[in-house]
């Protein structure tokens, strides 16, 4: 048995309950990670309050969780490019989310296609990675959309929002030079890949 956040219907944060599930077990292309961090997503909020039904005949019990970081702890028959304790980070693949082809990433042990993971070198920080994930992605694809940057000045409202956020963290990257703009002048926010943690 392993331990997870599930739930058993929708509504508000109290819905969401710790408790034991079965181990997961890897089929021949599939890893088991041991999670170290899974960040909430606005899909999940989405899901969990109802207002994107999981898409299944029977959609409760449900895990939710669409990414999760963590380190490689077992292995299928077929898999031979990762190795035990490698860290590695997914999301979406049918991870929790509205297809919920498999538990979502709030639990100690997650099953996923080897194929669907990227690896992360052991000098970064997995808790700080975990916390750009998904928005960091779509940060990332938002910034690409636009084609070649160099120089060019853009705004970039709600910089207080994660997926803003990375695009700030960016912008020095891609040779932006216009600043972030945010209602929420006060709000903290975590620190860049390349500012000091304090």
């Amino acid at each position: 048995m392993t331990r997870a956040v599930s739930m058993t219907r929708y509504g508000g944060p109290d819905v969401l309950v710790c408790g034991r599930v079965a181990s997961p077990s890897p089929g021949a292309g599939d890893i088991v990670i041991r999670t170290i961090a899974a960040a909430v997503n606005h899909t999940d909020l989405e899901i969990r309050a109802g207002n994107w039904p999981i898409r299944r005949a029977a959609p409760f019990p449900y895990v939710p969780g669409v990414e999760v970081l963590g380190e490689v702890e077992a292995l299928g028959a077929a898999v031979n490019d990762l190795r035990p304790g490698q860290r590695v980070i997914t999301m979406m693949q049918g991870l929790g989310g509205v297809r919920a082809e498999r538990a979502g990433g709030y639990a100690e042990r997650v099953v996923v296609p080897a194929e669907t993971v990227a690896c992360l070198p052991d000098r970064l920080d997995p808790l700080g990675f975990a916390a750009v994930g998904l928005a960091g992605v779509t940060a990332h694809a938002g910034l690409r959309r636009m084609g070649a940057l160099g120089g060019k000045r853009i705004l970039i409202t709600g910089a207080a929002g994660a997926s803003a956020r990375r695009r700030s963290v960016s912008r020095g990257r891609w040779g932006l030079r216009s600043p972030p703009s945010s209602r929420a002048r006060n709000r903290p926010t975590l620190p860049a890949a390349s500012e000091p943690r304090r």
